[in-house]
């Protein structure tokens, strides 16, 4: 695919209003003249009223298609409405709607626009406690995700039970991804919280925590620095993304101290984000299923996090060989003969 040029932007604006969009708006680096960093064109789409909002995630992938076929470049499109724009932009100065609205530029609108029901109930939150609310349910979603990725799931401990080295190999690595990207993300949800706590501001499309920090009071980084004493914030940034790509692991072997360093500075900054949201009048069965969900994943934590692995015939695996850290590579390749001389998992310590 192409860079990404205002040329570019206005086709596919210019497509996403044939679609039926009311006006087209570009953010991002683009809209801001940085073309040190390219990266996708960054659109926001505004109908002049998606009624239910029921459709809006097919409707985004339509467009992002379209605008991508004509444009030649990578494109994300925020797809919205009328009413719920002018909601977001005037009455919840902590969303991402009101960041993106200080450099936004119009670049395609229709002649004529249709009725537009300005009191309907708009489909993403309408003032900034509801907003707080969103973001805090987005951390609980992540300790969620953490908790489930500790532990091995049923294929995983199929293969173990199974003997088959090469495919619970395989599926344990992407277990070790995902939770690491778990703990990533009870990162970012907190530090995003904290924004919005601490100056009522709409936290950046930014995914690395030091940069959601440097803004932040110093009471807050001090926080992040003592529950992640024992991790790298900065390689811990790295799992955004590379859970989805196996080749850009920051760490490429199953390593249960890693996890459980890196489980236990999740647990201990998303334990921190929650008591500053306490007397914020968050809804209370939220919180509940917070608590519920923070205990389940520290009860993982005081448990193995691998599955048992059945030895094969003599001659086959040996057991110590079978508990060592697994690397990538041998998840990728086929089963081999090796000999022992592994290492089985170590403790926390």
């Amino acid at each position: 695919m192409a860079g990404p040029d205002l040329g570019a932007a206005r086709r596919a604006a210019d497509e996403l209003v044939s679609a039926g969009v009311g006006t087209v708006l570009l953010f991002g680096s683009l809209a801001r003249g940085d073309t040190a960093t390219p990266g996708d064109i960054d659109l926001v789409a505004i109908y002049d009223d998606l009624g239910d909002y029921g459709g809006r995630a097919a409707c985004r992938a339509e467009l992002q298609r379209r605008a991508r076929a004509v444009s030649g470049c990578p494109v994300d499109v925020i797809v919205t409405d009328a009413p719920e724009w002018a909601t977001r932009t005037t009455g919840v100065p902590c969303s991402i709607e009101a960041l993106i609205a200080e450099d936004a530029i119009t670049l395609a609108d229709i002649d004529q626009h249709g009725e537009i029901d300005w009191d309907k109930d708009i489909g993403m939150p309408a003032t900034p406690a509801a907003e707080l609310q969103e973001r805090f349910a987005n951390l609980a979603d992540a300790v969620l995700d953490l908790t489930a990725n500790l532990v091995p799931g049923t294929e995983e401990a199929r293969a173990a039970a199974a003997g088959d080295l090469s495919e619970h190999t395989a599926t344990e690595l992407r277990r070790f991804a995902k939770a690491c990207s778990a703990a990533h993300m009870v990162f970012e949800s907190s530090a995003k919280i904290m924004l919005i706590l601490t100056a009522g501001a709409p936290p950046p499309r930014e995914h690395r925590i030091p940069t959601l920090l440097a803004t932040q009071p110093q009471w807050v980084s001090e926080a992040f620095e003592a529950a992640a004493r024992n991790i790298d914030l900065i390689k811990l940034s790295d799992w955004h993304q590379a859970q989805h790509y196996a080749g850009s692991w920051p760490h490429d072997e199953f390593d249960d101290t890693y996890l459980r360093r890196h489980a236990s500075a999740a647990i201990g900054i998303a334990t921190f984000s929650a008591e500053q949201c306490q007397h914020r009048e968050l809804d209370a069965d939220l919180m509940r299923r917070f608590d519920v969900r923070m205990g389940n994943c520290q009860a993982a934590l005081t448990g193995s996090l691998r599955a048992a692995y059945r030895n094969r015939t003599a001659g086959t695996v040996t057991a110590a060989e079978a508990t060592r850290p697994r690397t990538l590579s041998e998840a990728t390749s086929p089963p081999v003969l090796r000999g022992a001389g592994g290492r089985g998992p170590v403790g926390l310590g």
